[in-house]
């Protein structure tokens, strides 16, 4: 879809999807944020590499490596 509406513009093509994914951030961040969750919390994670938080199973919290 963007290459089709940017075909030939490389850096068209870097923006467009640049935007789409600063879109989909922002709706995920303000759908939380309804569900009662913190957008601070949300936003925290959309900046940190998947790599750079510590999984746990059960109750515990998830807590990012310091």
């Amino acid at each position: 879809m963007i290459q089709n509406e940017t075909k030939g513009d490389a850096m068209a093509g870097i923006a467009r999807g640049f935007g789409l994914g600063r879109a989909g951030a922002s709706a995920l961040i303000h759908y939380a944020a309804d569900l009662g969750v913190n957008a601070r919390f949300i936003a925290q994670l959309l900046v940190r590499p998947a790599d750079t938080w510590l999984r746990y199973d059960g109750q515990e919290v998830l807590n990012p490596k310091r």
